[in-house]
């Protein structure tokens, strides 16, 4: 039971599996997660280091994470449907399409008031009190992580998510006077705005090494999740709804 939502499942994780991939990938190229630019300092004469962190991203991004998250999402109507259908080969037509979306709401009282109208069918009525009492699909539910899933799938569905890069921490970052005195940064945390190195008394300053970058991406503002971090959310709803499917089946 449930083969074709497995599969949607499986092809959410090979999406999941890309994203990561392909984060490395950019965090560990030359157009990665930060700029460094040498500056003067016309008051002193001396010259400074600026380092910017990259917060955009290629399209890539934006389209990956839209298209796990609806397959996870179609996963559970296709459980959904698998599970309430009162007879193989029924349409999606008419009334049957209601019993075709997997129940997700804001509140309880929400999927109460759905359940209510609806226990007039058979095939639901084995499954009204996992919903209520086991899945609990909605805010502030066991199930919150469906609801965010539904907010998400929704958003993407209208405009693309942007995820955005969150640059933590540089380190290793090396330049060099007209001296021939190399100088190199300390671990130095920034999140949104650019750092300032200063060695002293430095002229004529030699990037040498550009330093490397922690990094991780996070859903954008305006998002439903804004700050989350994309791959660890993507991976708690695969369990979420790998669980939502194990209840329906019991």
């Amino acid at each position: 039971m449930f083969e074709h939502a497995r599969l949607k499942i499986e092809r959410a994780n090979q999406h999941i599996a890309d994203f990561d991939a392909q984060a490395a990938a950019f965090f560990g190229s030359d157009a990665g997660a930060h700029t460094v630019i040498v500056k003067d300092d016309p008051e002193t004469g001396n010259q400074f280091v600026e380092i910017t962190p990259v917060t955009s991203l290629p399209d890539q991004f934006a389209l990956i994470l839209g298209d796990a998250l609806h397959n996870l999402h179609a996963a559970l109507d296709y459980a959904w449907w698998e599970r309430t259908q009162p007879v193989t080969g029924t349409d999606l037509s008419g009334e049957d399409k209601h019993r075709a979306r997997f129940p997700i709401y804001p509140d309880r009282a929400e999927l109460e008031r759905f359940i209510k109208h609806r226990l007039k069918l058979e095939s639901l009525l084995g499954i009204a009190d996992k919903l209520l009492d086991e899945i609990q699909p909605y805010k502030r539910g066991k199930g919150e992580s469906l609801y965010h899933l539904h907010q998400l799938d929704i958003a993407d569905k209208h405009r693309l998510l942007t995820p955005q890069a969150q640059v933590n921490e540089i380190t290793g970052l090396v330049v060099e006077n007209e001296k021939g005195k190399r100088f190199s940064t300390k671990p130095k945390s920034f999140l949104s705005r650019p750092v300032v190195f200063r060695p002293p008394n430095s002229r004529n300053l030699k990037l040498i090494h550009e330093g490397y970058c922690t990094a991780t991406i996070v859903l954008g503002k305006g998002t439903p999740i804004p700050g989350a971090y994309v791959v660890p959310l993507l991976r708690r709803l695969v369990v979420a709804v790998n669980k939502a499917l194990s209840i329906l089946l019991t």
